[in-house]
């Protein structure tokens, strides 16, 4: 079955790659690529600031394949371009572009105190990523030091000075838009790790850029930043009791000194991780941020049993049929969403934690299943009743 999506989604890909270019049109200047086909509201001419660096990793892929290695390139490299001509002199890099205008909810630049979110950094990623493809920076050459004004204002502007790890300014824009990590949190309190993760590559491929056109020194300085904020993400980020990454929540208060109450025991935390789990504490591993035991960690914790109801659906699937009663009924169990089927006990969700009635066993002989999270060992219930709480 997935061989056959893949199939599918390949195939759909190859046919509508080309909707996704657009010429040349008002303020910008450059052909340049959008993350839909034509006619879709608030994405057909607009041109997005990762949508289109991700949009390129694709695009690269089908031209590679077919006979014509160079038909996006123009599109691409000039998406780059449009963003980069709208740079202001400090570096801000607006997140979105239309022919027309520029999606803003506040002001990013200087007059607002850089304080709205900007391009995401990915332009040197993408920029590099092109001119490995063209076998020469010569396109990207006189735009370089815009790119370094911009991963400047990303260092200067939005990076926690007691940690040393960047953060959003709001949630506006900021790509993960549902993690509760970031979504809905006061103004510069979340360093996110997907930010994190993507402002490491960014310092690495500017450098690459500047090796290319034999800038050494400035190309071994922006590796050096690079490694300080990869020790930063796995001082700050790296949970060593669930052996993964989170992003930090930076909302605390200063310590002040002149405070009688807290002057004896003053905070000595720098931020607090924020325990919820995201796809993007990944992204450390595709950035070469984690250390290989680190990664192996993450490994096992991805791949281990950690859903105390997942082992529920096979034994549910098991012993359905062994159930006669006509009048089963069905329920959905609040410890992991999965429909189960029973007669005379009920799941109970408890107030402020989805607790489960102990009475649940399974008994063939009274023919009816019931939910397995009771069929763990009371040392594993036990835990994952803590891990329920400690997400609360």
């Amino acid at each position: 079955m997935l061989e056959r999506w893949e199939r599918l989604l390949e195939q759909h890909i190859r046919t509508n790659s080309q909707l996704m270019t657009r010429e040349p049109a008002g303020q910008l200047t450059h052909p340049y690529t959008v993350p839909s086909a034509p006619g879709a509201a608030h994405y057909s001419t607009a041109l997005w600031d990762w949508d289109s660096w991700s949009a390129s990793i694709v695009l690269g892929q089908v031209a590679a394949d077919t006979d014509r290695p160079d038909q996006f390139t123009a599109y691409e490299q000039g998406s780059v371009l449009n963003f980069l001509d709208h740079a202001d002199d400090d570096g801000v890099v607006p997140i979105q572009l239309t022919p027309d205008g520029t999606l803003t909810h506040s002001d990013p630049s200087r007059a607002g105190g850089f304080s709205e979110n900007m391009h995401k950094p990915v332009l040197a990623q993408h920029a590099a990523m092109l001119t490995r493809r063209a076998g020469s920076a010569d396109w990207i050459r006189p735009s370089l030091p815009t790119i370094g004004r911009f991963i400047d204002r990303y260092l200067e502007s939005h990076v926690h000075a007691g940690t040393g790890l960047a953060y959003w300014q709001t949630d506006f824009a900021i790509g993960v838009d549902n993690d509760p990590s970031a979504f809905y949190r006061p103004a510069r309190s979340t360093a996110s790790v997907y930010l994190n993760s993507l402002l490491y590559r960014e310092l690495q491929a500017y450098g690459a850029l500047l090796e290319e056109v034999g800038d050494l020194p400035q190309a071994g300085r922006r590796r050096n930043q690079a490694a300080d904020l990869a020790d930063a993400m796995r001082s700050y980020l790296w949970d060593e009791r669930d052996g993964t990454f989170y992003s930090a929540d930076l909302a605390l208060r200063p310590v002040d000194d002149e405070d009688w109450l807290h002057r004896g025991a003053p905070r000595r935390w720098q931020s607090l991780l924020l325990r919820i789990d995201n796809w993007s504490s990944f992204l450390p591993m595709w950035a070469g941020v984690a250390t290989a035991e680190q990664a192996e960690r993450m490994r096992q914790r991805a791949t281990r049993w950690r859903n105390p109801g997942s082992q529920g659906r096979s034994h549910f699937r098991r012993h359905r049929r062994s159930c006669q009663c006509s009048q089963r009924q069905q329920r959905t169990c609040p410890c992991n969403d999965h429909w189960w089927t029973h007669h005379t006990q009920r799941c109970e969700q408890r107030a402020r934690g989805n607790l489960l009635d102990q009475r649940h066993r399974y008994d063939e002989s009274r023919n009816w299943a019931v939910c397995s999270c009771q069929l763990w060992p009371r040392k594993h219930l036990l835990r994952w009743r803590f891990r329920i709480w400690r997400r609360l």
